[in-house]
């Protein structure tokens, strides 16, 4: 297991959120899950349902790694809707 930490800019605000999971995918599933859904600003309907595919491993997900930066992946598939889910999950080193 690794240590990843999720870093989401939906809606003009950023979520953060850090997870012990076996992969990127399983991490961005967790991250997801961690999301916001009662502050009255969404999500509601269709883009729910589709998060709720994500997080329940319903949805495939598509993580394409960052060229310049060693162990970090972006998350693909959440950039190409409105509103954009523009997410980075990045492996990290806990020492410790």
């Amino acid at each position: 297991m690794e240590t990843f930490t999720c870093i989401t800019e939906i809606r003009d605000s950023f979520h953060l959120s850090q997870h012990t999971a076996a992969s990127p995918a399983a991490a961005l599933r967790d991250h997801i899950a961690a999301l916001p859904y009662d502050d009255g600003a969404g999500p509601f309907d269709e883009e729910l349902q589709w998060l709720r595919g994500i997080n329940g491993g319903n949805q495939d997900v598509k993580l394409v790694p960052v060229g310049h930066c060693k162990n970090t992946w972006f998350w693909l598939d959440g950039a190409k809707y409105q509103p954009q889910y523009l997410t980075y999950i990045v492996k990290t080193e806990v020492s410790g």
